[in-house]
């Protein structure tokens, strides 16, 4: 009888530990993952570098898109459009102007692709004379790196 009740015990044992590592690892898998949730800042700005991203920026060797703040909330396409345009001159746009508003109602900017650098050192140069003003809002124009960097933030022009 000693021989059958070693052998019985031995096997018991196996089984409790087995069963016990089948309950740790089922309780791991019900544990929810641990996900850090982005502010609707990050999330804004996280949409607006995939829109960049996706673009084709290399469709045209010279295309360059141009960052225009400091809009009303209340502007569409056709507004900004029609502003640069009594900015600068006529401009030649190409693809689809993106318009980025804030949830908090306080601001609006609009990502502009313009075919040639000429559009975009006109409009740079009527923004720096100062002709740039919608009531008492000054325009902020600037040109994005989105297509040769990761980072969508403007960048400064200088020497225009």
């Amino acid at each position: 009888m000693g021989f059958f009740s070693g052998i019985g015990s031995e096997s018991l044992d196996e089984l409790v530990d087995h069963q016990k590592q089948h309950k740790h690892k089922n309780k791991q898998d019900k544990r929810k993952p641990s996900v850090s949730i982005p502010s609707k800042e990050k999330k804004r700005q996280l949409r607006i570098s995939e829109w960049i991203k996706s673009k084709p920026h290399t469709q045209y060797p010279d295309e360059t898109l141009l960052f225009v703040g400091h809009l009303p909330p209340n502007s569409d396409d056709k507004r900004v459009i029609a502003l640069l345009e009594k900015i600068a001159g006529p401009i030649e746009i190409v693809g689809d102007i993106k318009i980025a508003k804030r949830a908090d109602g306080r601001g609006c900017c609009a990502f502009i692709p313009l075919r040639d650098a000429n559009s975009v050192r006109g409009v740079i140069r009527a923004v720096g004379r100062g002709r740039a003003r919608i009531g008492e809002r000054s325009l902020v124009v600037d040109v994005v790196r989105g297509g040769r960097t990761k980072n969508w933030l403007p960048v400064r022009l200088r020497g225009y």
